[in-house]
């Protein structure tokens, strides 16, 4: 199940992100206050949830549709539960925050990752790679 809201439960987005804070390298809580983000990402961007069939966050992609001048969206974060990935779950959320940002009218959409799957995933989408560095940034044209 996919869901895009408007209104979270704060407890349930933390508790996820603790549960796959060391997944990434670096940790996401070495580089942001969890519950300052959490905060962050409620106010100010559009959420894509996947939820397990009991209702237990097991995908989340934050998306940020703010950038009206230059027209482009980005995704700071796309994570799915260790024991729910290679099931499809980082695709979908993937289609539907494209669907979203061009049903709002973006050109471009930006990725961040350091992730060799990840990435993969991503070229299968149509992102192309903009920069190649530690961490590569690829941007998808609407």
């Amino acid at each position: 199940m996919i869901s895009i809201k408007n209104s979270y439960n704060k407890e349930e987005l933390l508790n996820f992100l603790q549960k796959i804070d060391h997944d990434f390298s670096p940790s996401l809580s070495s580089k942001v206050d969890l519950e300052e983000y959490v905060a962050k990402i409620i106010d100010q961007a559009k959420l894509i949830i996947r939820h397990s069939p009991e209702g237990q966050i097991i995908g989340l992609t934050v998306l940020y549709c703010n950038d009206t001048k230059k027209i482009r969206a980005y995704v700071p974060l796309v994570a799915v539960s260790k024991e729910h990935r290679s099931k499809g779950h980082a695709k979908k959320m993937m289609e539907e925050a494209i669907a979203h940002g061009r049903s709002k009218g973006f050109r471009y959409m930006g990725i961040h990752s350091n992730n060799p799957h990840a990435i993969n995933m991503y070229e299968k989408l149509g992102f192309n790679i903009i920069s190649d560095s530690e961490r590569v940034y690829m941007e998808f044209i609407f």
